[in-house]
């Protein structure tokens, strides 16, 4: 099983780090939503999207918005957002 660093960085995104974003792309499991999550669509091998937010500052989950692209670019049956309800 591998684990794919789309954004390690910290708060603010730049040219070589994105914010936190990690895919395990066998099990369609992605822990955290951040600016990486653009590229999460040229590692996944499902159709299906778990995602995990450790809490919803805004750099766990700007990627989010971005889901309309990973989308478009591997087609996804479900996508699943897992968040503590506050």
């Amino acid at each position: 099983m591998k684990l794919v660093l789309l954004g390690t960085g910290g708060y603010h995104p730049s040219r070589l780090r994105h914010t936190p974003c990690l895919l395990i792309p066998e099990c369609g499991l992605m822990l955290d939503a951040g600016t990486g999550m653009f590229r999460a669509a040229e590692h996944l091998k499902t159709e299906e999207l778990d995602i995990f937010l450790s809490h919803v500052h805004l750099d766990h989950v700007v990627g989010l918005t971005y889901l309309f692209d990973v989308q478009h670019a591997h087609p996804l049956r479900r996508v699943s957002v897992h968040a503590a309800p506050e």
